[in-house]
């Protein structure tokens, strides 16, 4: 394996884990949303 297929699996793993962590965060926002909704902050 050459030095720049290397770094390319290495980017490779880090956008899957960085896809993964903004899905997370979105879920995460959206849930604090519903909560504020439910306590009539956000009319």
């Amino acid at each position: 394996m050459t030095e720049a297929e290397r770094g390319k699996d290495a980017g490779n793993d880090e956008d899957k884990f960085w896809a993964k962590e903004i899905e997370n965060r979105q879920e995460d926002a959206r849930k604090a949303v519903m909560k504020w909704r439910e306590n009539g902050a956000i009319s």
